[in-house]
């Protein structure tokens, strides 16, 4: 198999924990596996930067640097990858790679994770559904996962977490 230019949208650096990590493990595992991998983050702005301070204009100088970084990322990929949140989240930083990837006529996972899908889909679902369905694929961690998008007509298929093996 050739190796893949994969653009992958996540929070990173990570924080102490969750998405973000299973994001870097991915990263590296792809990465020692021969592919290349470009990051973008959805929170690109840097841990001492002034804007931190003020927390809405904070979320929005990162939205913008991550919808400045986001078309020239997914245009050098064979593959766009990202890791996705409900809610707000979903449509602010999971649907504009969606949609690249789609203009671009570049193939899309999508790697959900959290366990309020079944909540945002019920009240979401007619908005993001769509969306979601333009995936290639769509991956959880977890069979309750899978069977949450299952109730709302999304096949998704079930990979478990990366552990660190290190």
């Amino acid at each position: 198999m050739q190796p893949a230019s994969i653009c992958l949208v996540a929070e990173l650096p990570p924080p102490a924990g969750g998405m973000a990590v299973q994001a870097e493990l991915l990263t590296r595992l792809l990465r020692k596996a021969g592919h290349t991998v470009v990051n973008v983050p959805t929170n690109p702005l840097a841990a001492d930067s002034p804007w931190r301070r003020w927390p809405l204009l904070r979320g929005l100088v990162n939205f913008i640097l991550f919808l400045v970084a986001l078309p020239r990322a997914c245009s050098k990929a064979d593959i766009v990858h990202v890791f996705s949140h409900s809610y707000l989240s979903f449509f602010l930083f999971s649907l504009p790679p969606i949609l690249w990837a789609r203009l671009l006529h570049k193939p899309v996972i999508l790697h959900y994770h959290g366990g309020a899908a079944d909540s945002f889909l019920k009240h979401w679902g007619i908005f993001a559904r769509p969306f979601m369905k333009m995936a290639q694929r769509v991956i959880v961690p977890s069979g309750f996962l899978r069977e949450a998008f299952a109730r709302h007509g999304i096949d998704a298929f079930e990979i478990p977490n990366v552990l660190a093996a290190e």
